[in-house]
């Protein structure tokens, strides 16, 4: 009676397993300096590629800090004008049309503030819509 037998291997890295890595040797000499000039230069291109991603984050991260900033201040100028002129309609002896546009830029920015909170809330702590088990990118590169 004969049997058949299968054996399946797998295996996953930068490098091949050392019986491999020997096989390329004895075929080509040299092979595995530059099997492993090869990895070397990959893994340096990784960490350059890494180092520019977080470059750039931080970069976003403060353009949008100073946008937040810039957006922040026209709002409270514009509130406060709008609340003043709202003041002045009421003192000139227009009370209905002050009280409506003072009241109505008070609840505009009542309502930006709590909006903004439940957005803020909403996010995980660390600001990241992603946690590295949800984004694909992040997952490709942990199984590497």
């Amino acid at each position: 009676m004969l049997g058949l037998q299968a054996k399946l291997e797998k295996y996953s890295g930068p490098l091949p397993r050392a019986e491999e890595f020997a096989a390329y040797e004895a075929c080509i000499p040299g092979a595995a300096d530059r099997i492993l000039a090869m990895a070397e230069k990959e893994q340096d291109s990784r960490i350059k590629i890494s180092e520019q991603l977080s470059e750039a984050t931080v970069a976003d991260a403060k353009a949008e800090r100073h946008e937040i900033r810039r957006a922040q201040f026209l709002a409270g100028f514009l509130a406060t004008l709008v609340i003043c002129i709202g003041g002045g309609l009421i003192y000139t002896g227009h009370p209905i049309t002050g009280t409506f546009l003072t009241g109505g830029t008070l609840v505009g920015i009542v309502t930006a503030f709590l909006s903004q909170n439940k957005k803020s809330e909403s996010l995980p702590k660390n600001g990241n819509a992603f946690t590295p088990d949800q984004d694909p990118e992040i997952e490709s590169d942990i199984e590497k």
